[in-house]
């Protein structure tokens, strides 16, 4: 009998995203649902809204739902200091690209970095018993393209699975090669680059233990706490493990995805093989 590794953690809560950057709440709903369609065991962070979207959409696949409303988010404690943070002229003199909505939403931050935390406390529940866990944005199905995901087919696949079971200590991550090969090839990043919009490592997934999901949360807790809000400023979350990657590369276990295609996660494809 197959011996489940695996447990998938993602997340969907509405913060009014349409009127910040133009993505709407129903089109979260639809890539979501394809999202759900992951024939993996799976843990949800939802609000109660949400809950029964997520319930009809898993059916009888194995699926832990964790009905909280968004002031349980792990990082819900520091929304008035990042809303300070973003009504703040300096901030907006300091930060590069300020329209980005990581540089006008609390809310948006607060989720981006709150995977971290859903990640551990999926660990520590560990209700499937696994001891490996798929961290995946809810709308990350629009990067799916060809890729199948049916119930007929369980993803990750055993191969892939097998590929990282000795993967206790690092997180497993893709770097985009060509989009900023400066960043890329560089043996370090500064603090400055804390302040930058150049993305070179994909948010939207990472796979880790129970162990490295603690070790890199401890990390990238110190940079937001201190080396961010601290300092005066707020920036996403794949800036803070671009930057954490630099330092300690340890951390990491890295597919590079070589493509010239703006955000393009061939990662997605590589845990199918």
């Amino acid at each position: 009998m197959y011996e489940i590794m695996i447990t998938v953690v993602t997340s969907l809560y509405d913060i009014d995203r349409e009127n910040l950057d133009g993505r709407s709440w129903d089109s979260y709903l639809e890539w979501f649902k394809k999202t759900l369609e992951i024939n993996n065991p799976m843990v949800v962070f939802v609000d109660n809204s949400t809950r029964e979207f997520v319930e009809i959409n898993r059916g009888e696949k194995e699926t832990l739902i964790i009905s909280e409303p968004i002031e349980k988010a792990p990082y819900y404690n520091l929304k008035n200091s990042i809303d300070l943070i973003i009504q703040s002229e300096e901030y907006r003199k300091k930060i590069k690209d300020s329209d980005r909505i990581e540089c006008k939403s609390s809310l948006y931050n607060i989720i981006q970095y709150s995977k971290f935390g859903w990640v551990e406390r999926a660990a520590d529940i560990n209700p499937f018993n696994s001891n490996l866990y798929l961290w995946l944005d809810a709308g990350i199905s629009r990067f799916f393209d060809s890729l199948e995901i049916t119930t007929a087919n369980k993803y990750p696949s055993d191969t892939f699975i097998e590929s990282i079971s000795d993967m206790d200590n690092e997180v497993f991550i893709q770097i985009f090669m060509s989009s900023y090969p400066d960043l890329v090839n560089s043996a370090s990043l500064s603090e400055e680059y804390l302040t930058d919009n150049r993305s070179y490592i994909a948010g939207g997934i990472f796979i880790a233990s129970r162990n490295s999901i603690k070790r890199i949360k401890k990390e990238i807790d110190n940079i937001l706490l201190n080396l961010m809000l601290g300092k005066g400023f707020i920036n996403n979350e794949q800036i803070a493990m671009g930057y954490l990657l630099k330092k300690k590369p340890e951390l990491f276990r890295i597919f590079q995805n070589y493509s010239h295609i703006h955000r393009n996660y061939e990662i997605l494809n590589q845990l199918k093989t």
